[in-house]
This record gives C-alpha cells, structure tokens and sequence, in this order.
C-alpha cells in the first residue's frame, strides 16, 4: 500500500511540475482532467509523501473501525481511502452495520479518531 500510494503522488507531483513548467498534457483534450499547477501543490506533495511512512497501515486502520462497532466486519465497509487533509494524513471511510451507517475519520499516524459520525 505504502509503495502504490508513494508512486502515485510522485507521479501527481511530476505532472504538476511538469504542467506548471508549461509542458502539455499528452491525453486527448476528452481525458483531460483539471490540475492544481502551483509549486506550492507540488511542495505539498512532496511533503506529505516523505511521512507516509510512519503511518498506521490500512488492515489497523479498519481494524479500528470495526472495534468500535460490536459484531461488525471489514466487509461491511462500504467506503475506505488515504487523504492528505487538513495538514495530516487520514482514513476516511464509511461502514454499514445492521442498516446504521458509520462515517469516520481516523489519523493515519496514530490511529486517534477524528471524527466519528452514525447515521440510522
């Protein structure tokens, strides 16, 4: 997980360097998605990338989760992803036990829960 997150936030800082250093974009105008072209965006990348690794990985992150709901399992979560948000690394993500929705945010480096929200 480490890696694959670590490669694409390269490969996103590349692009934006590359586009800020007025290069073009070699997708057809239909697959062209908008890009932050700022150094400071790049920077940001850069940054947040080198402490990805003293991060908590994905299986404790959902192990996390499902303690807090009694009897629920990482199959019932219905959403899961890394973000850079806010300064800090976070999981962000939704379960659905028993028809109660769960949305949470948990700190990806030390596994403190952010933000814990149900909905019946």
């Amino acid at each position: 997980m480490k890696k694959k997150t670590l490669a694409l936030l390269l490969c996103a800082a590349l692009a934006v360097v590359f586009t800020a250093c007025g290069g073009s974009n070699p997708t057809s105008q239909a697959e062209a998605q908008p890009q932050e072209t700022s150094v400071a965006a790049a920077a940001k990348i850069d940054k947040s990338s080198a402490e990805e690794d003293d991060l908590i990985s994905e299986d404790e992150a959902i192990e996390i989760v499902t303690n807090r709901v009694p009897g629920s399992s990482a199959k019932e979560i219905k959403s899961f992803e890394l973000e850079y948000d806010d300064g800090r690394w976070q999981y962000e993500g939704e379960l659905v036990h028993k028809g109660v929705e769960y949305e949470f945010e948990i700190d990806a480096q030390n596994g403190n829960v952010l933000d814990w929200e149900t909905d019946d």
